[in-house]
C-alpha cells in the first residue's frame, strides 16, 4: 500500500532530483571508498555518531542546518528561478522551466523553490527514523553493548566532534548502505516480504556472519545475532515503495555536488579517518575546519 509517508518520500525524490538540475550544471559522480575503504571503518564510523537512540539530536540538527543554509542561498543566487518565481510574466516562466526541462514535472520548480525547508524537514525526519533503526541493527548484530565492544567504550559526545561527524556522514551514508543492502540480499534473497518470510534461516545467518568475517573481521568475534530483531529492522528499511536510505542518500548526494570544499572536504575526511592520523585525527579534522567553514 503507498501509504502517505511513502508518497511524501516520493515527491521529495522528486523534489531532489529537480534540485539536481537546477543547483549543478554537472553532478559528479563521487567515489566513497578511498575514504572508507572497508565496511569495518564504514560501520565504526555510523557507529560513533549513534548517541541514545538513533543519530546525535545536535549532528541531526547540524544537518539540517547546513542543508537548509545551501538551498536556501542556491536558490536565492539562481537567476533562473528568481525568474520562475517572479518573473514579469507567464512568458518568462515557461521559458525557465523549459530550460530546466521541469514543464511536465509533477512536482514544479516555484514550489521547490519556496519549499526548501518543507523538504529538508523531511530530509531530517528520515535521518532520523533511520538512526533508530541503524542503532537496532549494531544491537541485533553485536549486543546492545555493541559500542563498548566494537570502539572501545560507549564514547561521551563532545560537542567539538559535531563538524567531524558530519563531515564522515557526508561521505560514509552512501557506501554504508551499500553494505546494509548486500546484508538483506543475504537475509532474503527471495526478495520475498513479510507475510511470505518470517525471521533468518540458519543458513542465511552464517552467510552474515560469513559477510563480517570477511568485511569486517575484527568485528566477527563479537558478532551474536538476534535473527529476529534484524530482520524485523532490516525489512522496514528495504521492503517499503521508497526507500528513506535512498531519499537521504539523493539529499547528500545533492548537498556535496553543490558544496565549493568538495574536494577540500573529501581530503579533509580521508585524513581524519586514515589510520596514519591516529588519537590525533580529531584534533587536526578541528583545526583544519575553519579553512572550509
Amino acid at each position: 500500500m503507498f501509504g502517505s509517508m511513502h508518497f511524501k518520500l516520493a515527491l521529495f525524490i522528486v523534489a531532489l532530483c529537480r534540485f539536481r538540475i537546477i543547483l549543478s550544471e554537472d553532478v559528479v559522480s563521487l567515489s566513497y571508498e578511498d575514504i572508507f575503504p572497508t565496511a569495518e571503518k564504514r560501520f565504526r564510523a555510523v557507529m560513533r555518531m549513534i548517541d541514545g537512540n538513533g543519530f546525535n539530536e545536535k549532528l541531526v540538527a547540524l544537518a539540517r542546518d547546513k542543508v537548509t543554509t545551501q538551498c536556501n542561498a542556491k536558490m536565492g543566487n539562481s537567476s533562473e528561478l528568481n525568474a520562475l518565481t517572479t518573473g514579469a510574466g507567464e512568458q518568462d516562466q515557461a521559458a525557465a522551466a523549459s530550460n530546466h526541462h521541469a514543464a511536465n514535472d509533477p512536482m514544479a520548480i516555484p514550489d521547490i523553490v519556496k519549499n526548501c525547508t518543507k523538504y529538508n524537514d523531511l530530509f531530517v525526519d528520515n535521518l532520523t527514523n533511520i538512526g533508530k533503526r541503524l542503532r537496532s541493527i549494531f544491537q541485533s548484530m553485536f549486543g546492545d553493548d555493541y559500542k563498548v565492544k566494537i570502539l572501545g567504550k560507549d564514547l561521551e559526545f563532545n560537542e567539538g566532534q559535531l563538524e567531524s561527524m558530519f563531515l564522515d556522514l557526508r561521505f560514509v551514508f552512501t557506501p554504508f548502505s551499500d553494505d546494509l543492502k548486500h546484508i538483506y540480499a543475504l537475509i532474503n534473497p527471495e526478495k520475498k516480504n513479510n507475510h511470505e518470510k518470517t525471521g533468518i534461516k540458519d543458513e542465511e545467518k552464517e552467510m552474515v556472519k560469513e559477510w563480517v568475517s570477511n568485511n569486517a573481521p575484527n568485528m566477527s568475534s563479537v558478532f551474536n545475532m538476534n535473527e529476529e530483531q534484524l530482520w524485523t529492522v532490516m525489512y522496514q528499511l528495504f521492503n517499503t515503495d521508497v526507500s528513506m536510505l535512498e531519499s537521504v542518500k539523493l539529499r547528500i548526494e545533492v548537498f556535496n555536488n553543490n558544496t565549493d570544499d568538495l574536494k577540500q572536504a573529501k581530503e579533509l575526511c580521508k585524513k581524519q579517518n586514515s589510520a596514519m592520523f591516529g588519537s590525533i585525527a580529531l584534533l587536526i579534522s578541528a583545526v583544519l575546519m575553519f579553512t572550509i567553514s
